[in-house]
């Protein structure tokens, strides 16, 4: 279907040698559209968790969150499926960028298309230890 929309439609059918049968009762159906996307806010840090909110879509709304090391989200890192339109999930241990992204799923369970990608950079907070670490000074410290 092109155009979403109400329709009507109904069905018979047809024999080799001709013979049509009747018409079966018209059968009504709607196409809507998907759930659009819903729009992301900024990342941030509570209490050595990762908060991901996003736009509330209303309700009877639910949503499909991805975190990923990659954009092509292969390596996910989390992928839930929440009634609230946020997520919260332990901040990750391994610095670099990561990618988000969200869609909204209709009371029929119908899911939209994901969100461009969003990102937040995870830093290593310890350079020093890795200098520290590099002279043999390391398994002082963990004592």
């Amino acid at each position: 279907l092109q155009d979403f929309g109400t329709y009507y439609f109904r069905i018979r059918s047809m024999a080799r040698d001709g013979f049509r049968g009747p018409w079966s009762d018209v059968v009504l159906f709607s196409a809507t559209p998907p759930p659009p996307s819903p729009e992301l806010e900024n990342p941030r840090k509570s209490a050595g968790n990762m908060v991901i909110r996003w736009r509330d879509q209303g309700p009877k709304m639910s949503y499909h969150c991805q975190i990923a090391r990659d954009q092509a989200f292969k390596d996910l890192i989390v992928d839930r499926k929440t009634e609230r339109p946020l997520i919260e999930f332990p901040k990750p241990k391994k610095p670099g960028t990561y990618y988000v992204r969200t869609s909204a799923i209709d009371d029929l369970n119908y899911e939209g298309a994901f969100s461009p990608p969003q990102t937040f950079e995870i830093h290593n907070y310890w350079p020093l230890l890795g200098i520290i670490a590099g002279a043999g000074i390391a398994s002082m410290l963990i004592w």
